[in-house]
């Protein structure tokens, strides 16, 4: 397993993480060029025998809080370690630029990423109803 900085090339590998993602109408594929510009944001990627495999963005807030978004696992992949490994690469990169505080937004129905959130010491500071 290598964990890297997203490269352009990977794009076609994204777009197969993501075609299931909101029933096809994920925001990744149509934003990641933009992350990959931007000074405040570090998208990071998992490569597993050179397959993109967990896509994730480090965003950065202030100096003292940065965003964990984004965070995405091919099916055939989930359930391996790989973006439990990736969220505690972003953290050690978050702790690299000072940041304090890291936050993210999850569905209460995505009991993968909520396990892993607990088990990295995530708390819920608050719920949110969306319609």
């Amino acid at each position: 397993m290598q964990i890297r900085e997203y490269r352009e090339t990977d794009y076609q590998e994204l777009l197969e993480i993501c075609k299931t993602v909101w029933e096809g109408r994920d925001y990744l594929p149509k934003i990641i060029h933009d992350l990959a510009k931007d000074e405040f944001s570090y998208p990071m990627v998992v490569l597993d025998g050179g397959k993109l495999v967990s896509i994730a963005n480090l965003r950065v807030l202030n100096s003292q809080i940065v965003w964990l978004e984004a965070i995405r696992t091919h099916p055939e992949s989930r359930g391996k370690g790989y973006a439990t490994s990736l969220t505690i690469s972003m953290l050690s990169k978050a702790q690299s630029l000072g940041a304090k505080q890291a936050w993210l937004l999850l569905n209460q129905e995505n009991l993968e990423s909520l396990k892993i959130a607990e088990k990295l010491g995530f708390q819920i500071l608050t719920e949110i109803s969306m319609w």
